[in-house]
């Protein structure tokens, strides 16, 4: 049987969790929730038992069961939005949880990092253009600074989760209870993109051809979405209906990704 390859997307909040065959199947995409009421001492207890808690997840799972032989991480951004201690924060967490990863996982399993950056450069090749100057594929020169008043790096995410949809069509993403994009679909989506990444780049998967201008059509129709949910007037139910409308029949986001709108 052949080996699996596990992708992870880390972060305090939440972990995007991907499991692949070797030929570049998906066959699971998942995501866990390391958040707790335990009132900690300090951020560092509060950092380990998040640990912890994922530790558990994957014991339950019963991954460490399985054929699984990789184990690749989006390394944490040493730049990361926000102070140097969000940054310091995030790569503390990392080492707690690469820690109880190893005691999981036993010694065969082999764990490697890619960064964000190099990760969806590979992943997506339609998201890059050759740089004669610098001689090498730039990240997001094919992609426009702004669609309508939406700025690039309000809609960097979305478009990894569209593009990762076409590659996956089978795959069923969520909403939220206000009818919008689940944010944890973007962190599943960033460890597809993870495992995507490091094969390419390894050269032991080929990418396949996406639409990058399909996914930009759907940003715009999107932004145009989340402006025109807050003219509308009623009580809950009512707004709730009148959104699952315009997803279905005016947005017909069923053409860009799988989601139930209804569920």
């Amino acid at each position: 049987m052949d080996d699996l390859i596990m992708g992870l997307d880390v972060s305090t909040s939440c972990v995007g969790i991907s499991i692949f065959n070797e030929d570049g199947g998906l066959l699971e995409l998942t995501h866990a929730n390391p958040s707790h009421d335990y009132k900690t001492l300090n951020q560092m207890e509060d950092l380990h038992y998040k640990a912890v808690i994922l530790k558990d997840f994957f014991i339950e799972k019963k991954w460490h069961l399985t054929r699984i032989k990789k184990i690749i991480i989006e390394e944490p951004l040493m730049g990361a939005q926000g102070t140097t201690h969000v940054a310091a924060m995030l790569n503390q967490f990392h080492g707690l949880f690469y820690a109880k990863l190893k005691e999981v996982f036993n010694d065969s399993v082999k764990i490697y990092y890619i960064n964000e950056y190099e990760a969806r450069l590979s992943a997506f090749p339609e998201l890059s253009a050759y740089d004669n100057k610098k001689q090498k594929n730039i990240l997001w020169r094919t992609v426009p600074q702004k669609i309508g008043e939406v700025r690039i790096k309000d809609y960097r995410k979305m478009l990894i989760l569209l593009l990762t949809a076409q590659r996956y069509p089978e795959i069923s993403w969520g909403l939220n209870n206000n009818k919008a994009i689940n944010g944890k679909n973007y962190d599943m989506a960033d460890s597809v993109a993870t495992v995507l990444g490091f094969m390419h780049q390894a050269a032991l998967w080929k990418p396949e051809p996406l639409d990058l201008n399909k996914g930009l059509e759907f940003v715009k129709a999107y932004f145009d979405y989340l402006k025109w949910e807050k003219t509308i007037k009623g009580n809950a139910q009512e707004k709730k209906s009148l959104k699952c409308h315009y997803l279905t029949d005016v947005l017909k986001i069923k053409n860009y990704i799988n989601i139930d709108v209804f569920n």
